[in-house]
């Protein structure tokens, strides 16, 4: 695809998170490879960078076999996190602008060293100093919160913002944690770590050959978001929503 074209639709998308006004997808009004769907993620993102933040770190999407299967996909896909994106534990975020702000519960690893090779399981722990509960606020900028992998990639992975409680030592073993998500009052939906990618840690490992082979090196105190361990629920309305990971600790947001 043409520079230009790429250029357009990071403008697009830019524009639409920006001012909170859905856009139609890329891929109805033309045909977008992976690649290109992440050259446009790129210029999003540095468009992003240049206003309000630095990059602070990756999440990770696609971690749940169901997930893959719906969207007929074997890989996982990244985004890209910024510092304006983070909100302080207890802190309070505006979805004035948001399209259609849901959030999920996470765990994040922050790494320890620079990564640009692939990890296997036996090294991939090694390369992490510190994991936390987290939450991530996801937000498709597509008009009815419909697109194709293409799409989403080039939307920053639907990335919003998230909110991290406190760092624990990465020794905590994260394989099988209950995750218990609220929202309000609503009845708590409740999940496990093994539902992110098997372990979290694969999400890690999966995440390092991709980055690989877009030719991302992985940075030393960046954020990585491991992946949802339930379906994302709307918060558009709610007040609060907070997360508390079995043996790891609690995170919450309040919502305006």
């Amino acid at each position: 695809m043409l520079q230009p074209e790429l250029e357009i639709f990071a403008a697009m998308l830019d524009s639409a998170a920006q001012n909170g006004i859905a856009t139609s997808q890329i891929t109805l009004q033309h045909p977008l490879s992976i690649d290109d769907a992440y050259e446009v993620q790129r210029r999003l993102v540095s468009k992003r960078v240049e206003r309000t933040g630095r990059i602070c770190g990756l999440k990770v999407g696609f971690t749940s076999k169901a997930k893959m299967i719906q969207m007929g996909v074997d890989q996982v896909i990244f985004g890209h996190l910024t510092s304006d994106m983070q909100i302080q534990n207890s802190g309070r975020m505006s979805v004035a602008q948001a399209i259609h702000p849901r959030i999920e519960p996470e765990i994040a690893f922050r790494l320890a060293e620079d990564v640009d090779y692939v990890l296997s399981p036996e090294s991939a722990l090694s390369t992490v100093d510190a994991i936390a509960p987290a939450m991530e606020i996801i937000d498709s900028r597509y008009k009815d919160f419909q697109f194709t992998l293409q799409d989403v990639i080039a939307d920053n992975s639907s990335s919003s913002h998230f909110v991290l409680g406190d760092w624990r030592p990465a020794t905590i073993d994260v394989s099988s944690l209950r995750m218990t998500l609220r929202i309000d009052e609503q009845p708590a939906l409740t999940g496990y770590s093994h539902e992110i990618s098997g372990h979290p840690i694969n999400s890690l490992i999966d995440l390092s050959a991709l980055a690989v082979q877009h030719g991302v090196v992985l940075k030393a105190g960046w954020i990585i978001l491991a992946g949802a361990a339930t379906e994302a629920v709307p918060i558009a309305g709610a007040t609060k929503a907070s997360c508390s990971v079995a043996g790891l600790g609690d995170v919450e947001v309040y919502v305006r």
